[in-house]
């Protein structure tokens, strides 16, 4: 069955999303097995999560290729964080605070799948972040330290490293989950990965 255009309306939640649903749309085109997601858009963001439900006994094949976001050194990670209803989240993010926008028709990242199956494939948990992240309160000496999610006791890339593994669904043991919650607003996502590269910057 061929598969055609999915547009999606994006869904902003958390502080850092700026863009109005109206307006922004990410689009996802099977071309053969190989999925290629873009977005429409002239605003700049920094970093961005979203989950890929495909359909059942579909997988990846090989890693998740970075188009657009190469240029920029975002760093692009994947995991399926529900085998179950076959569910990969993708994540995007760097260092820099580099940004990037969208334009329409250019590749954000492409992701070949062992097959297309029948079922339609969704993009949802939609998340963009902009170079703004949320203030973060300095713990005293007897509470956690906020992004030391390894629980070493000092601010490094290997923070950021676990945080990204926590949010694609990575394994979490040994991981200080409230830690990880670097903008203190209740939930680990992309927006905590921006507070920790600002830290780390900073």
């Amino acid at each position: 069955m061929k598969k055609t255009i999915l547009f999606l309306t994006l869904l902003f939640t958390g502080t850092f999303a700026l863009w109005a649903a109206d307006t922004d749309v990410v689009k996802a085109r099977l071309e053969g097995n190989t999925l290629k997601v873009t977005l429409t858009n002239t605003t700049t963001f920094v970093a961005f999560q979203m989950d890929i439900d495909l359909p059942e006994g579909v997988t990846t094949e090989a890693p998740v290729k970075g188009v657009r976001l190469s240029e920029n050194d975002f760093v692009l990670a994947y995991n399926t964080i529900n085998t179950t209803d076959n569910v990969v989240r993708v994540l995007a993010y760097n260092l820099s605070n580099s940004s990037i926008s969208g334009e329409s028709g250019e590749v954000l990242f492409t992701m070949a799948l062992s097959d297309k199956g029948n079922e339609p494939i969704t993009l949802s948990n939609i998340i963009f972040a902009d170079a703004t992240p949320a203030e973060v309160d300095l713990p005293n000496a007897t509470a956690t330290l906020a992004g030391d999610v390894n629980r070493d006791g000092t601010l490094t890339v290997n923070d950021l490293i676990a945080l990204a593994s926590i949010i694609i669904g990575g394994d979490t043991e040994g991981l200080d989950l409230d830690a990880a919650d670097v903008n203190g607003n209740g939930t680990v996502e992309v927006n905590d990965l921006v507070a920790l590269a600002q830290l780390l910057i900073n």
